[in-house]
């Protein structure tokens, strides 16, 4: 069976040993980067590269005078059996470990880019990388030990984000970046333009540097987030941190737990709505404590949302209850 990633072409130049990849040839919407290409390591996407606003003739010149190359993998000729994978078309990207370095307006106006998976390493991204990339909502990050190359992606992404901080397969601990947005509003007495930020995403983006994510800090900017955020946020928030509780105090433990137990029938429905086991499983831990009718409407909630192994395993836990009262009833008489 032949794989996606055979089924890609690249237009490549030569750099000192290593490839930079110019162009990319698909009939998917996912793009995965080759650590190599004809013997060549990957250490570099190139300016434009995912862009519509690269100069084709450019391209077309650099093949016809041998500075660029082309790997024809499921390819007859240049732009044979493929379309260049650019624009609109980008969905998803995965970079391998071994880029080093993504180029100016690398995907300028890939307005339905939604994911990218890369190396949590420091990696070279050029200004305006996402410059008009409005629809990222996931990034997968494979943790490394030499630093963290976020920063720069949260200073230009501003629309919500969710990164999740992978060792091996395994998601190591996930952190939700809310939205933020600047407004100029004219002050007209003093003559001067004051710049007004909305939205608590500005805070919890301050709390990434190069050395890595400042815990603490971030789990106490959620009573801000609290005052400016939609409940979704919130939710995920809340279950994010608790599901993967990396650095978590006891203090911010239970702040995400007491805000679940306040809004526990809007919590109930957003998570059986997105169909997340482990979010209902926390609501069960939270809510079941005494609180047999807790878990009955959370049973009730996913029957009626299209959720039957929330549904069943709600029951189970009512009836292991039901079965443990019992035992204690015989062992009183």
């Amino acid at each position: 069976m032949v794989s996606k990633l055979q089924l890609q072409s690249f237009v490549y130049e030569k750099k000192e040993g290593s490839a930079a990849i110019w162009r990319c040839f698909s009939n998917e919407e996912r793009a995965e980067i080759p650590e190599e290409l004809e013997g060549l390591r990957v250490s570099e996407l190139a300016p434009y590269a995912f862009s519509e606003h690269m100069d084709e003739r450019v391209l077309q010149q650099g093949l016809e005078e041998g500075r660029l190359f082309l790997s024809r993998a499921g390819m007859d000729s240049f732009g044979g059996q493929q379309e260049p994978l650019k624009g609109r078309k980008l969905r998803e990207i995965l970079l391998p470990d071994t880029v080093e370095k993504v180029g100016k307006y690398c995907f300028y106006n890939c307005e339905h880019l939604e994911k990218l998976e890369f190396a949590g390493g420091r990696l070279d991204w050029g200004s305006g990388v996402f410059t008009g990339c409005h629809q990222i909502k996931k990034l997968q990050i494979r943790q490394r030990e030499e630093g963290l190359s976020l920063r720069e992606i949260l200073e230009e992404v501003r629309e919500e984000l969710r990164v999740d901080f992978m060792e091996g397969n395994q998601i190591s601990f996930r952190l939700v970046f809310p939205e933020f947005y600047e407004e100029g509003v004219e002050n007209t007495p003093a003559r001067i333009l004051e710049n007004h930020v909305h939205g608590s995403g500005i805070l919890y983006r301050n709390c990434v540097g190069a050395k890595g994510v400042d815990f603490r800090r971030y789990d106490r900017l959620f009573p801000h987030a609290k005052a400016q955020e939609p409940g979704r946020v919130l939710f995920d928030l809340a279950f994010g941190r608790l599901k993967y509780p990396k650095e978590l105090s006891g203090e911010g433990e239970r702040q995400y737990r007491d805000f679940l137990a306040e809004e526990w029938e809007a919590a109930c429905a957003y998570a059986v709505s997105s169909k997340d086991m482990e979010a209902v499983k926390i609501l069960a831990r939270i809510f079941s404590d005494g609180d047999r009718r807790g878990m009955e409407k959370l049973a009730d909630l996913a029957a009626s949302g299209n959720f039957p192994e929330a549904s069943g395993w709600c029951m189970d836990c009512l009836a292991e209850k039901k079965q443990g009262k019992k035992r204690r009833r015989r062992l009183e008489l």
